[in-house]
């Protein structure tokens, strides 16, 4: 095969998969829904031809007014005053709110185009569901001294201190684990510590909230949090707990040197008799 045949062989398929790409995008549904209840971003994408229509279901207060959202192979989802589209963009819920319920439209020079947008707009809200993620983590059971819980919204954690045992309140660094515990005044949250609640009665409630730049920071964070809060409370009822007669008993057998045979046999006798 010479290179004209090679060339007219490449033009061929190259113009067999356009028309496959073709008759799939007009056989494509005209609604498309996005995200779940659950999710940051619910949307719904509706296509009739060259004209296409968004309308948004669901979506995070915590989003609304943060400018660009999330962008994904040149296409951009953003907050700022009200749901509209273009070419490149896809602008969700923003500042003003008595909007927040109208359809952006828009009509494309051919049906290829719109199918075009809503597949990169489609992709664009999957990766921002991702990204925005929420998470909620519970540390801590109510026999603990303490009870935190630990909500990921994407690339942060607000961070709420449900109980802490009275014995601990105000005593500053307590125990120092892959986090520190502190008490203070209030809950609070960082890098390398957890406050809980201080000495400060009426801020037992507040919430903090704090940013970590990336889902692995906050991954990490979390799992970090997650051994030191079950590593000190573990350790806390250990403490507290009072020894069986058992246990009691074991100690002191323990405690009886090797060598010792005759009291050792002495002490297993009178444990017998005790019994």
């Amino acid at each position: 095969m010479n290179l004209d045949e090679l060339a007219k062989l490449a033009d061929t398929l190259r113009n067999g998969i356009a028309d496959l790409l073709k008759r799939e995008r007009a056989n494509s549904p005209p609604t498309s829904l996005v995200g779940f209840d659950s999710d940051p971003l619910h949307i719904t994408f509706n296509r009739q031809g060259s004209r296409v229509s968004v309308h948004i279901l669901r979506m995070d207060e915590n989003l609304r007014g943060q400018g660009i959202l999330c962008e994904e192979s040149g296409f951009i989802i953003s907050s700022l005053q009200y749901p509209y589209i273009s070419l490149n963009h896809l602008y969700v819920r923003g500042a003003d709110k008595q909007q927040d319920n109208i359809d952006s439209v828009m009509t494309f020079a051919n049906d290829d185009d719109a199918a075009e947008w809503v597949a990169r707009a489609f992709s664009a809200v999957i990766k921002l569901n991702k990204k925005y993620a929420r998470r909620i983590v519970l540390l801590g059971s109510n026999n603990d001294p303490i009870q935190i819980r630990l909500e990921q919204i994407g690339t942060k954690i607000k961070y709420a201190c449900l109980h802490t045992d009275h014995s601990l309140r105000g005593k500053y660094l307590f125990y120092k684990g892959k986090i520190n515990i502190v008490s203070v005044e209030r809950p609070g949250i960082g890098y390398d510590a957890i406050w809980v609640w201080g000495d400060k009665v009426s801020r037992d409630l507040d919430v903090r909230t704090l940013d970590f730049g990336t889902n692995e920071a906050v991954a990490a964070w979390i799992a970090a949090a997650t051994t030191t809060i079950t590593d000190f409370n573990k350790k806390w009822r250990m403490e507290k707990t009072e020894p069986t007669v058992e246990q009691d008993i074991q100690i002191v057998r323990d405690s009886i040197p090797n060598y010792c045979t005759g009291t050792l046999e002495a002490f297993n006798r009178l444990v017998e008799k005790l019994k």
